[in-house]
């Protein structure tokens, strides 16, 4: 058996050379969204990391891999740069990809030694999910190797864990959840036929007339006016290629609901080891009346349980009223700040200690109840108005 060893890739080309063994670690591992994969990482940091290097630690047996993290240069406050997650507000492909089958102590000692001798003052991972097992290893790892850190929750993630009967899941919603779902439903099918259309297995030449098609729905809600809406914001190629590689492997699932055969209300989903992931959302605000929205999650949740194929639905953003009334089940995602081995890098990680308790100090807390992060901040808003 080959020892392990330390594999440091310092460019986005070096790492391109890794993307078949990367994608086989990702299938092993318990990560099971697919914006993880090898091509859509490569993508974003092509299109939000051009010139910014690009750095990854894996574990290495031999040709096989047992971890990695994949990590890009960001500029915090104009003032520091640090190595990041792959993470902004349209894509997230940033985690710490872990064999289940590998002894998890040996394995991440080695890979935390190399975060030790990072090319930059901080690093920083946002948008990851803090108590799993695997990050929660990973903390255990910098402890053992005596390096500072500072890791905090920053907002929960609602779930719909599919299990049980459709009835009993019903039933464990609020009575006006319950009643306002009815009434919704009675007034739609008043106004019209109402129909889902679900396009699971797409041709990767059928994406960009699909999402043209949903995404023209943005058009005539809220974002249009706030000049935010995808098609405005210059991201709709980024997110047509993006759709492509999600189609060719099978993973894109794009949802319409129709009132006698219009659309009224759109999502942008991908799906991966029985997980289905629902980053996107939106809703034509001329049937607003009709909670277009919520309708088509439920007609979407009610298939989705019958089919028996899926175990649980991700929603994949902030928690909000909206995904509060389906979620029966919600996570942590955080921000881990470590300092490699620099006096440089400690003094910047203690000014971030002291920036985090004074913005702390102004802001509510992540209540108990899921209501995470600042109601008032921009991605709330937005996530909130999504899902109609």
């Amino acid at each position: 058996m080959s020892a392990m060893r330390l594999v440091e890739i310092g460019s986005l080309e070096g790492w391109r050379e890794y993307a078949t063994a990367w994608d086989d670690l990702w299938q092993r591992s318990a990560v099971r969204v697919p914006t993880v994969r090898s091509e859509i990482c490569t993508h974003w940091a092509e299109r939000f990391a051009r010139g910014q290097p690009v750095h990854a630690w894996v574990v290495a047996e031999g040709d096989h891999f047992l971890a990695g993290l994949l990590v890009g240069a960001r500029r915090i406050k104009r003032i520091i740069e640090v190595g990041a997650t792959l993470t902004n507000e349209w894509c997230t492909c940033g985690d710490l990809l872990l064999d289940p089958a590998a002894p998890a102590g040996p394995v991440l000692d080695l890979l935390v030694a190399g975060l030790a001798e990072a090319p930059w003052s901080l690093i920083w991972l946002d948008d990851v999910p803090v108590a799993t097992e695997r990050w929660q290893a990973l903390l255990q790892a910098i402890e053992r190797a005596g390096l500072p850190a500072c890791c905090d929750p920053t907002l929960s993630v609602g779930q719909v864990r599919i299990a049980g009967d459709w009835a009993a899941y019903e039933a464990s919603w609020s009575s006006n959840h319950r009643r306002k779902i009815r009434k919704a439903t009675k007034r739609a099918r008043q106004a019209g036929a109402l129909t889902l259309e679900r396009h699971s297995r797409i041709e990767p030449a059928e994406v960009p007339r699909l999402l043209a098609r949903g995404f023209a729905i943005e058009d005539h809600s809220w974002k249009a006016g706030a000049g935010s809406s995808l098609r405005r914001s210059g991201q709709m190629g980024f997110f047509e290629d993006h759709a492509r590689l999600l189609a060719a492997w099978g993973q894109l699932e794009l949802v319409f609901l129709l009132l006698d055969g219009e659309p009224i209300a759109f999502e942008f989903g991908y799906r991966a080891k029985g997980t289905y992931f629902s980053p996107k959302v939106g809703y034509d605000e001329r049937y607003a009346s009709l909670s277009p929205g919520q309708l088509l999650r439920h007609e979407l949740l009610r298939e989705l349980w019958a089919e028996g194929q899926t175990e649980s639905v991700d929603f994949w953003g902030v928690w909000t009223p909206a995904v509060g009334c389906w979620a029966n089940h919600r996570y942590s995602m955080g921000r881990l700040v470590l300092a490699p081995r620099r006096w440089s890098s400690r003094a910047w990680l203690t000014a971030y200690r002291l920036a985090r308790r004074a913005t702390a100090s102004r802001r509510p807390p992540l209540f108990e109840d899921g209501d995470a992060g600042d109601p008032s901040s921009d991605r709330v808003a937005a996530v909130a108005a999504d899902r109609g």
